[in-house]
């Protein structure tokens, strides 16, 4: 499979050491026409500092971060009807950029079945608990997504009710081995 670097024609350039003001500059001065904010509000929000800086002629958020950043910090909102309706455009300072099905792509299909299409009810699931006034909490994001702050409010919810389980999703073995 390609890296983005092979696949990238017309340069890739690194502005991850660059202050915000350098990186937009950089941006502006390659003539950039689109410039996609991949991570929104998630892992790096403060990327948004070059987006505020307006580098692009044009800019849009697209895939880390669903809902709006606010303050037209980028043009248009990759999204579609189910994550954000229509009718809720004028909540969003970005132009909704609505796609035909889903606008999030994932390679959880390839590594993780969709539970749904082989497990009708709980008694389907191996290792869940049978009894019926157990509480099974899942958490199906990326492991540095559950933070101390997501960490303490499972253990509030374990602490308060008697028959709690918790499923996440398992992405590696190290991490796997933390949560035990």
């Amino acid at each position: 499979m390609p890296t983005i670097f092979q696949v990238c024609k017309g340069g890739f350039y690194d502005v991850s050491k660059d202050t915000f003001d350098a990186a937009a500059s950089r941006i502006n001065n390659a003539g950039v026409n689109i410039a996609v904010n991949l991570d929104g509000w998630t892992s790096a929000p403060t990327i948004n500092e070059i987006f505020v800086l307006k580098p692009a002629r044009s800019s849009a958020n697209f895939k880390g971060y669903a809902g709006t950043l606010g303050e037209g910090i980028v043009h248009g909102l990759v999204a579609d009807r189910i994550v954000t309706p229509p009718d809720v455009s004028p909540h969003y300072r970005e132009r909704l950029l609505l796609m035909p099905n889903s606008f999030h792509y994932n390679g959880h299909a390839l590594l993780y079945p969709d539970p749904s299409s082989k497990y009708k009810q709980r008694s389907d699931v191996p290792g869940l608990p049978q009894d019926k006034d157990a509480v099974v909490m899942c958490n199906w994001n990326q492991f540095y997504k559950f933070n101390p702050a997501m960490f303490s409010v499972y253990m509030h919810v374990m602490e308060e009710l008697p028959n709690v389980y918790v499923w996440l999703m398992g992405w590696d073995k190290f991490t796997q081995s933390a949560f035990r």
